[in-house]
């Protein structure tokens, strides 16, 4: 669990430290709507297939919320959970 929270947080440092260019992109999330990607907000990705643990679950759930408790101030920073069959 807590390296599972260490590899989001370090996921998360890493794609922060993006370029600040005004560019918007679109993306499709896991109810096939298409959302319009903002480069100045810091996306959280959660990645996961049809098929889940209880464990997977878990890491989603722990993820969102540190997300929402340590980032709630933030409102540029947001968690997206997308399916990888899409």
């Amino acid at each position: 669990m807590k390296n599972a929270l260490l590899i989001t947080l370090s996921l998360f440092l890493t794609f922060s430290c993006g370029n600040s260019s005004q560019k918007q992109e679109i993306a499709v999330d896991e109810s096939n709507e298409q959302l319009v990607i903002d480069t100045n907000t810091v996306y959280v990705y959660y990645f996961h297939g049809k098929q889940r643990c209880k464990t997977c679950m878990a890491v989603e759930k722990v993820a969102k919320e540190v997300i929402d408790t340590s980032f709630a101030a933030k409102p540029n920073v947001k968690f997206l959970v997308l399916l990888t069959e899409d």
